[in-house]
């Protein structure tokens, strides 16, 4: 009798430990972002500059964005940041770097010579 009990027992704490292992698998949320596409997710704003209309853009961690409130689309390839703005079928490819741990973002559109400057809102 005292080992049934036992066994009843054991039973019961692998049965709660499977449960509590299947909810947090089901609460996980998948990030298949790499460390450098991260690097990008936020808000940037371009530098203020009377000459140069502002620039806004949001690059989500899902692959979306948007650039001054235009959907549109964001990847990394082959060192390059690619920025499709679905509206108006237009798309871009920079380089890039940051500085200022990562808050500064360099972006130089495909064919110029100057980069532009891009500062990440902090929450």
């Amino acid at each position: 009798m005292v080992n049934m009990i036992k066994i009843k027992r054991v039973l019961l704490i692998i049965l709660i430990v499977i449960i509590i292992g299947f909810l947090i698998g089901c609460t996980e949320t998948k990030n298949n972002i790499s460390n450098e596409e991260s690097r990008f997710v936020g808000t940037w704003n371009s530098e203020e500059d009377p000459a140069i209309i502002p620039i806004k853009l949001i690059l989500n961690s899902d692959g979306t964005s948007a650039v001054n409130g235009m959907k549109s689309i964001w990847e990394l390839k082959n060192g390059q940041l690619i920025v499709t703005i679905i509206e108006i079928e237009l798309v871009s490819t920079f380089d890039y770097y940051f500085t200022e741990n990562d808050t500064i973002l360099h972006l130089r559109l495909e064919g110029n010579d100057v980069f532009d400057i891009y500062f990440k809102e902090l929450d």
